[in-house]
């Protein structure tokens, strides 16, 4: 009779660590793919950045600042509308429709009209030679969004 309790308490214990054994490893599967998950998003990441990189050629850099035109293609005035440079804000079209904005190179230039209804049309009228729209447009039309209009490069 004795040795059947401790037959028992044996199969006990090794019934609980085969448990602990079985959850570890279920740990450390589920790490590992998280880990690797983490890993290819990542690369994917890296390997976008360069394509833009390769495609730009955002190294080159040149201090000079330069003109650019930029028409407002209504009859109406939008006097809030924004226009933002990398993202802050630089101009807007209280007086006219047309704007002489100073970019340098590598600057994105966008236009918020988030506060209309409207379909605002905004287009690029001076486009020298020494610049380039790597949107390959030279107009946008924005209705309560904030569109990218242009990455400028010199």
């Amino acid at each position: 009779m004795n040795h059947k309790l401790k037959y028992s308490s044996e199969t006990e214990v090794y019934d609980k660590l085969e448990k602990y054994i079985s959850l570890l490893a279920i740990i450390i599967i589920t790490f590992l793919i998280g880990f690797n998950i983490l890993r290819v998003y990542n690369n994917n990441i890296l390997e976008q950045d360069y394509l833009v990189k390769d495609n730009y050629n955002f190294t080159k850099k040149i201090s000079a600042k330069k003109g650019v035109t930029l028409t407002l293609e209504s009859d109406k005035l939008y006097p809030l509308l924004e226009v933002l440079v990398n993202g802050k804000l630089r101009y807007k079209f209280i007086k006219n429709n047309e704007l002489i904005i100073n970019v340098n190179d590598g600057d994105v230039i966008q236009i918020n009209g988030s506060m209309y209804d409207d379909n605002i049309r905004v287009r690029i009228d001076t486009m020298n030679s020494y610049k380039i729209n790597y949107l390959n447009k030279s107009e946008i039309i924005t209705k309560k969004t904030i569109e990218t209009l242009a990455v400028i490069r010199m």
